[in-house]
């Protein structure tokens, strides 16, 4: 895992309580989509939805957020009609600009004015449908389920490659405000003295998730708190149950492939 990928980790772990979909914005994510894990990330396969269409899929829609992350290494300074001001203030018309200066390298910056969630609500029955009605189409076991998708909507993403690296934006007083605050949600300009390692402003898509993995035990034993558990002599073996096991945000996923 990179060292970008893992800092952009340890922001969403922290503040929104999800893994990282990366590239985020860029790549495709959806609440069924099943995959591996490969250099610590989701790599997706398939989705349930199309794969398994007999499975019905339970997606609400769960209580929106927002992202405000600034590395602390950043300076910020804002000028409205040729001042430093210390905010931009609601209303005042006439152009102007933000700088955001990055005293050290591999800072990042991270905004979106609303982050929605789509949530995978019936766990349970996919589960218990993976391991009977398609226990043989299930097989490989290293799969983990999406159980959430995390998109951010107007999302400013910037990370410097080197130390001292000013980023302005310049346009509207009004669009510099929205941008300070939590996003871009009108058009402004970008530029920095130095090259930045990824940079997205105002787009919308995917930023995170959760996972869950199925999986059973065989042979008919059923494992309870560690400790396998059979029927008695001359009866009939326990049938196979699925064992759900979550992927906790803030444990670092081993490869599965």
């Amino acid at each position: 895992m990179s060292g970008l990928v893992r800092r952009y980790t340890k922001i969403l772990r922290h503040e929104l309580q999800c893994r990282p979909v990366w590239l985020p914005i860029l790549t495709q994510a959806e609440v069924g989509d099943y995959g591996v894990i490969s250099g610590g990330t989701f790599h997706r396969v398939g989705n349930l939805a199309s794969d398994f269409a007999d499975i019905p899929l339970d997606i609400s829609e769960g209580p929106p957020s927002t992202l405000n992350f600034v590395s602390s290494s950043a300076r910020i300074v804002r000028v409205a009609g040729g001042v430093e001001v210390p905010a931009f203030a609601a209303g005042a018309a006439g152009d102007g600009r933000l700088e955001i200066n990055f005293s050290a390298a591999d800072s990042l910056l991270l905004k979106s004015r609303e982050v929605t969630k789509r949530r995978l609500g019936n766990i349970n029955r996919v589960a218990q449908a993976l391991s009977t009605t398609h226990r043989k189409d299930w097989r490989f076991l290293g799969h983990v389920i999406v159980s959430e998708v995390l998109v951010g909507h107007d999302v400013v993403f910037l990370s410097t490659r080197s130390a001292d690296t000013k980023v302005t934006f310049a346009g509207s007083v009004q669009a510099l405000q929205a941008v300070d605050a939590l996003g871009a949600r009108a058009d402004v300009s970008v530029a920095w003295n130095r090259e930045v390692g990824l940079d997205m402003v105002g787009k919308t898509g995917a930023i995170g998730l959760n996972l869950f993995r199925v999986r059973w035990a065989t042979g008919g034993v059923v494992m309870r708190s560690g400790k396998p558990k059979t029927g008695k002599p001359g009866e009939p073996k326990p049938a196979d149950k699925p064992i759900i096991e979550w992927q906790d945000p803030g444990e670092t996923l081993e490869d599965t492939l």
